[in-house]
């Protein structure tokens, strides 16, 4: 009999947290992802936010019954590191409430805007990430969270001065 159970690779774990990175670049490739981390990750607060933005979108991705293969590609969750990144940028810092919610939208409205398209047989694209974006930053202005409250993001420290 066959089995049926979906099984959990090794390479799991990293194409769940480094493909997100990668599809910003259009890519799929876990190392392209690393890089993309390291990048972000001149400013350790905004990785270790996008970090846990990954980690919510996954972990709401199977609590919508998503699917492994839907973790393993990571479109909501890369929508979630792209709408933190533009929720830290409209803020100048980030608010970790904010990049749960984020987080959270990011896969819902991948997950819907997909369902949406299929009938018409058209990619998301960038829809997605617009609409999670603008509904975490006019949440944040709507309850008065402004860019003055929240601390700007600093670089790390061993990098050279400009």
């Amino acid at each position: 009999m066959a089995d049926v159970t979906p099984r959990v690779s090794a390479r799991f774990v990293p194409e769940a947290v480094l493909r997100p990175y990668a599809q910003i670049i259009l890519s799929r490739d876990v190392v392209s992802g690393a890089l993309v981390l390291l990048a972000i990750a001149m400013y350790p607060a905004i990785a270790l936010a996008t970090l846990g933005a990954v980690a919510v979108a996954q972990l709401t991705t199977l609590a919508l019954g998503l699917g492994l293969d839907a973790v393993r590609e990571g479109g909501g969750a890369c929508v979630a590191v792209l709408t933190t990144l533009a929720t830290v940028y409209s803020l100048g810092g980030a608010r970790y409430d904010l990049v749960i919610v984020g987080a959270v939208l990011s896969v819902i409205f991948t997950a819907s805007f997909r369902a949406a398209f299929a009938r018409l047989a058209l990619p998301t694209h960038s829809l997605p990430f617009v609409a999670a974006a603008w509904t975490v930053t006019l949440a944040a202005r709507s309850l008065g969270i402004s860019a003055q409250s929240v601390a700007r993001a600093e670089p790390w420290q061993a990098l050279p001065a400009a």
